[in-house]
């Protein structure tokens, strides 16, 4: 099995795990406005990007493959768990700060609303969103970098 193939494998399965969880999430949200009537504010938007990013990963698979390994192509082995787990490493931390991001952006929409959440000021946004970009480009770096398997066997 090539270490494409695998990795490519994870990706889809972490997409079928996102997508049923969003879907679970959101149908909980669903079931818990039908029960309280509107009493509750309603999470709708962390749902969405669960299911949002499990299709985007479903379907995908194959080009975010392609932007990781680019033409390098090697059997899978036991050296390959460090870089593949890099990779993945990255992929997590970009979806993280998607999911970061989606409830920066409830909570602004919560302040819309009277007296639901208290206001945030500007200076943390835009905090905000110069952390989420730098995230967001490290773990664009970690998803794509390929570290060298060559080990130093003649010392320093």
């Amino acid at each position: 099995m090539q270490e494409r193939q695998l990795f490519q494998g994870l990706i889809q399965a972490l997409g079928v795990f996102l997508l049923v969880e969003g879907i679970y999430v959101q149908s909980l949200g669903f079931l818990d406005s039908l029960v309280y009537q509107g009493d509750r504010y309603p999470d709708w938007l962390s749902p969405t990007v669960y299911i949002l990013t499990g299709v985007l990963l479903l379907l995908g698979s194959s080009v975010i493959t392609s932007f990781a390994y680019g033409s390098s192509c090697s059997q899978w082995s036991l050296a390959s768990i460090v870089p593949m787990g890099i990779k993945l490493l990255g992929l997590w931390l970009i979806y993280r700060e998607l999911i970061i991001l989606a409830n920066l952006a409830d909570h602004w929409r919560m302040n819309l609303l009277p007296e639901t959440a208290p206001p945030i000021d500007i200076p943390y946004w835009g905090v905000q969103m110069v952390v989420a970009l730098a995230i967001l480009a490290a773990g664009l770096f970690l998803l794509r970098c390929r570290p060298k398997g060559e080990t130093n066997r003649g010392g320093f």
